[in-house]
């Protein structure tokens, strides 16, 4: 099973995207990206037997000064990490995956200083080994 905010963290590097940190969000720097994941992996398949399949579930959350900064940023996220309808498959961590979206970004936290945006996914990742 991958590292699933490790994988994802490469993977948003990859695209451009700074800042990121694992399984939780730091005091500094303000603008950032954290990536949780709250539920591991559970194999897909009947009992005992695995199809080289596990669906994780993973939460991204961004932070920025404005409202409108931190919408625009998770709506990005938003769009990069959904595997759409043709169910293009994502290399998180050296695993193939599919990502959707479990609703769209949400405004979590406005304390006056930051505000963060938060969205959930459903991680599929297929293991290469056999």
């Amino acid at each position: 099973m991958i590292n699933l905010p490790e994988g994802c963290k490469a993977y948003l590097e990859n695209a451009g995207y700074t800042s990121i940190f694992m399984d939780g969000m730091p005091v500094q720097p303000l603008d950032c990206i954290a990536v949780f994941e709250y539920e591991s992996g559970n194999p897909f398949g009947a009992t005992g037997i695995n199809y080289g399949s596990t669906t994780q579930l993973m939460q991204v959350r961004v932070r920025r000064k404005t409202l409108a900064e931190a919408r625009g940023v998770a709506v990005s996220l938003f769009k990069l990490l959904d595997s759409g309808g043709d169910e293009t498959l994502f290399d998180f961590g050296g695993n193939s995956a599919i990502c959707r979206p479990r609703g769209t970004p949400y405004k979590l936290d406005d304390d006056g200083k930051a505000v963060v945006f938060s969205c959930n996914y459903r991680v599929q990742t297929f293991s290469e080994e056999e």
